[in-house]
């Protein structure tokens, strides 16, 4: 296993300092033996790519990263794990012509732990919907498991796998023989660039989880949020719902707390809706 002291807020995709935090990485399966001692009375949270994750400066957490990586067809599966990149994982489906992950094409720096995690979504499909089973370690009984993924496991944009104790280690997923994958791919992240900010900007993606009622964009539309700047933040322009730190050497971690109470402030005045972030912040 290894330990480095990382500022893991300029490796999230916001681009905020947080300071060096202390990270421990798993980098074969006989390091797992060791978690439950390391983390035993402390506090500590899981990491993947940090692609909608805020690291607060003030945050005395421990962090654990998987660096396990590799994708392989088996028995009429993909398996995956969980540190292989989003982006290897869809040169994989191109080049062996299947379709799996497609829709998620167009997330920067994802990993498929974190998005399993997250339950990550796009164009009304969910990771819970092509994924058939994990492969996961429980810190506390230090032990491995290969579960169907069941619903039970699985809700909006959530997953059991945010609880700290359980690692996810990798996954197979459901696929089909696709020939047109790659077009696919590229209409997806096509679909995205015409309607969210440019990857190269420094956003974590959606900040607020959609309420039942409205979009969560549309509501922030309608407050007039919508390119709306407080000090290195703003709005997108492209999207309401997109958070852009636009000087990560100057942001601070309270302008971003304080530009999302902003937000929430104003959508609750106007419709009495409350809204829930679905950036994390640790």
């Amino acid at each position: 296993m290894k330990l480095d002291y990382k500022d893991l807020g300029l490796e999230s995709k916001l681009r905020l300092k947080s300071g060096r935090k202390k990270v421990f990485y798993i980098e074969d399966f006989s390091d797992l033996n060791s978690l439950k001692d390391i983390f035993k009375n402390k506090k500590y949270k899981i990491i993947g790519g940090l692609s909608n994750t805020v690291i607060s400066p003030f945050s005395k957490y421990i962090f654990l990263k998987t660096l396990l990586k590799g994708i392989y067809l088996k028995k009429g599966k993909i398996f995956v794990y969980a540190g292989t990149k989003l982006s290897e994982a869809l040169n994989f489906q191109i080049k062996n012509k299947i379709s799996c992950l497609e829709f998620l094409a167009g997330i920067p720096q994802a990993e498929i732990g974190g998005l399993i995690a997250q339950n990550a979504s796009a164009f009304g499909i969910s990771i819970s919907d092509v994924v058939d089973k994990i492969f996961f370690f429980d810190i506390k009984k230090n032990k491995i498991y290969f579960e169907n993924a069941t619903k039970e496991f699985f809700s909006y944009r959530n997953s059991i796998f945010k609880h700290e104790n359980l690692l996810i280690l990798g996954a197979s997923f459901k696929y089909n023989f696709d020939f047109y994958v790659k077009e696919k791919i590229k209409s997806y992240v096509k679909k995205r660039l015409e309607k969210q900010p440019h990857f190269v900007e420094n956003t974590l993606g959606s900040t607020f989880k959609n309420p039942k009622q409205y979009p969560a964009g549309y509501l922030l539309e309608k407050a007039f949020l919508k390119g709306f700047r407080f000090k290195n933040f703003k709005f997108s322009e492209k999207h309401a719902n997109f958070l852009i730190n636009l000087n990560p050497q100057k942001a601070s971690f309270f302008e971003l707390l304080e530009i999302i109470y902003i937000a929430k402030e104003k959508v609750k005045n106007l419709f009495n809706i409350s809204l829930e972030l679905e950036i994390e912040i640790f």
